[in-house]
């Protein structure tokens, strides 16, 4: 017997199933259906839940804001500093000048700045790049130690809840 007699037999036993049972085998398709919707619905939620973590992982830095009279030599020697703490991918160093100018560019045209404020407001700052999103608060916590760091800055919170989201979306995919 060939494969295609042995597919033949079963397609149209198949409908002479349904032929002959209507309304139950229109129940059982249904039933089917249904459950292949809702486990799709869970699924791409999930992965795409999971992608929206994975990204804002990705975008979070740890910004530090330190003393706005830090010489070039001692940023340099915090940046190796920073860069030398446990979980650190990379440290970029923003001096108060090149943040300014990156302001002014974003926003001089849309408000005149001499008139708002006569100096540079803005601190020194080190863009931190950590791993994973888990060591984000061991690093800010170690940065926040060192005595020039004046402020740390991270949306730790915001990572966690969208992960408690996260992992709600897969209990409930797999509860029901």
């Amino acid at each position: 017997m060939s494969i295609y007699t042995d597919v033949e037999f079963y397609v149209v036993e198949g409908f002479r199933g349904v032929k002959r049972s209507g309304i139950m085998s229109l129940v059982a398709i249904g039933i089917v259906t249904v459950s292949l919707i809702v486990f799709g619905f869970f699924l791409l939620s999930i992965v795409n839940l999971g992608n929206i973590v994975s990204n804002m992982g990705a975008r979070l830095d740890i910004v530090a804001y330190v003393d706005e009279n830090l010489t070039e030599a001692d940023a340099e020697a915090l940046q190796q500093r920073i860069g030398q703490i446990e979980g650190v991918e990379r440290t970029d160093f923003i001096s108060r000048e090149q943040a300014w100018k990156t302001f002014k560019d974003d926003f001089g045209h849309k408000l005149d700045l001499k008139e708002v404020v006569s100096d540079n407001p803005l601190p020194n700052t080190f863009a931190v790049k950590v791993r994973t999103p888990e060591l984000i608060p061991n690093v800010a916590r170690d940065i926040s130690r060192i005595s020039v760091v004046n402020e740390i800055r991270y949306s730790g919170k915001l990572i966690k809840q969208v992960q408690t989201l996260v992992d709600a979306v897969r209990l409930g995919g797999f509860i029901i």
